[in-house]
């Protein structure tokens, strides 16, 4: 948000196609004009197309026969729909809220996941513009919407509560998992400890909720043989039993780790942290703590470097 700091939100994820012949970001120049879908060619990592969506695309994720490309806007209240073979917008599908996150389709090896849907997280009250937030008191959404990929058409909407950022597909597709960052927590009634919210993919309802600690969680990835989620949040890297829905381990390093990557032997995690062991790297950027990528080990959580 510019009310919040000054500078531009520009290229914030990448997205590839299943055969890494592509690669897609979302970036945006102006407050006032809406942000584009751009398409690189990853071996010269030169520009080859670019589209418009709405103002503040935020993440973006492809089909799983990536022919769609969604884009979600966090300054708009609506996902927009890109034809990847023509690479123009064919659509926006209003969801009434700020659109923050769509589920990656995409696993390691080159497979897809097989679902008929695209989940989207949906917070917030409506925006004013780019350069003002929304009055208090305004009405919010805040849940995930399914967005069916057929015909992209809004399926439901899945209320979940405050704070939701990530939403993502486990590989077998069976679940959903959303994260919330501060949110309320369904299993102790408190403010502030957050959740994780398990939507069973074909009931299309909420299967399971857990907490983390407070901070609550903000992104999500899974291993690759399926049996656990790692989920960032509140400065913590968490691992979790995807059967029993438990903590294994939980590891910080006195850093602010979001997005993150399970490499494909799924023995290490790769994370982006906001901010470094203050300890190590005793610096400031632009009068902030210094941020960069950490590598933990999957199996105890240890920093590795």
């Amino acid at each position: 948000h510019s009310y919040t700091y000054p500078e531009l939100h520009d290229v914030h994820a990448l997205v590839f196609r299943k055969d890494f012949s592509k690669l897609y970001t979302v970036n945006w120049g102006s407050y006032n004009e809406p942000s584009y879908a751009i398409e690189f060619d990853p071996k010269t990592l030169k520009e080859t197309r670019r589209a418009p969506a709405g103002k503040g695309g935020h993440h973006a994720a492809l089909s799983p026969d990536d022919k769609t490309l969604y884009v979600a806007n966090q300054y708009e209240t609506f996902l927009s729909v890109i034809d990847v073979g023509t690479f123009t917008k064919i659509k926006d599908i209003e969801l009434g809220g700020m659109v923050v996150y769509p589920t990656p389709t995409m696993y390691w090896g080159g497979k897809k996941i097989d679902t008929p849907y695209m989940y989207v997280t949906v917070t917030g009250p409506k925006p004013v513009s780019n350069t003002q937030a929304s009055a208090p008191g305004q009405a919010a959404v805040n849940a995930v919407a399914v967005i069916d990929i057929a015909s992209n058409t809004l399926k439901k909407m899945i209320p979940i509560g405050t704070g939701i950022h990530a939403v993502n597909l486990t590989p077998d597709g069976r679940e959903a998992w959303v994260a919330q960052t501060g949110g309320e927590s369904s299993t102790g009634g408190v403010k502030g400890t957050g959740d994780v919210t398990v939507i069973d993919t074909a009931a299309l309802e909420i299967k399971t909720r857990f907490a983390l600690t407070l901070g609550g969680g903000t992104h999500i990835v899974f291993s690759p043989d399926n049996k656990y989620g790692y989920v960032t949040g509140g400065g913590q890297l968490h691992k979790i039993d995807r059967v029993s829905y438990t903590r294994v381990w939980q590891t910080s390093d006195a850093t602010s780790p979001a997005h993150l990557a399970v490499t494909p032997s799924g023995n290490q995690i790769w994370t982006m942290s906001h901010g470094l062991n203050k300890a190590r790297y005793p610096y400031l950027l632009g009068a902030r703590v210094m941020a960069g990528a950490q590598v933990f080990s999957a199996v105890d959580g240890r920093l590795i470097t």
